[in-house]
């Protein structure tokens, strides 16, 4: 299953959320979710973002950082 996980970042800050259900419960963490068909993970990214902080963002304003692999 294909997903993302974004960080809004300023220069002395990351935006958290508080996990209170899924994956992470308990845990504080970035802001994320699954790749719809059909959508890049851009713009799940700024989807999700929209969805779970009421907060747009540009895709220009994107930077990609990593790829994950969890493994269970």
């Amino acid at each position: 299953m294909d997903t993302v996980l974004a960080f809004p970042v300023r220069p002395d800050h990351v935006c958290l959320g508080y996990k209170t259900a899924g994956f992470g419960v308990d845990r504080w963490n970035g802001f994320g979710g699954k790749i719809e068909p059909g959508e890049t993970p851009v713009a799940a990214a700024i989807r999700e973002l929209a969805e779970e902080t009421g907060c747009g963002v540009a895709e220009q304003d994107l930077s990609f950082v990593a790829d994950l692999t969890f493994l269970h």
